[in-house]
C-alpha cells in the first residue's frame, strides 16, 4: 500500500495519518465512523462504503499495525 493511499484510508476513519495505530484502535475508529454514518440511521450510503473500504484495506495491510510502547 502506498503511503498516500493508507494516510487517506486513516482520515477516512478519522485518524491522523501521521501516527501509528494498533488493530484495536483501528477497529474502534471504524466502528465510531460507522456508528455516525450508517444509512439505517439516516447517514450517507456512500461514505459508509467508503469507510468500510479504508478499514478492510487497511486491515488486510500488515504493516499498518504496530505496537505502541507507552510505557515510561
Amino acid at each position: 500500500m502506498l503511503p498516500v493511499e493508507r494516510a487517506l484510508f486513516l482520515i477516512a476513519l478519522g485518524l491522523d495519518p501521521c501516527l501509528s495505530y494498533t488493530h484495536h484502535e483501528v477497529q474502534v475508529a471504524w466502528r465510531r465512523r460507522m456508528a455516525a454514518l450508517h444509512p439505517d440511521i439516516g447517514g450517507d450510503s456512500v461514505m459508509a462504503a467508503a469507510v468500510n473500504a479504508a478499514y478492510v484495506a487497511l486491515v488486510r495491510e500488515p504493516e499498518t499495525f504496530h505496537h505502541v510502547d507507552v510505557s515510561l
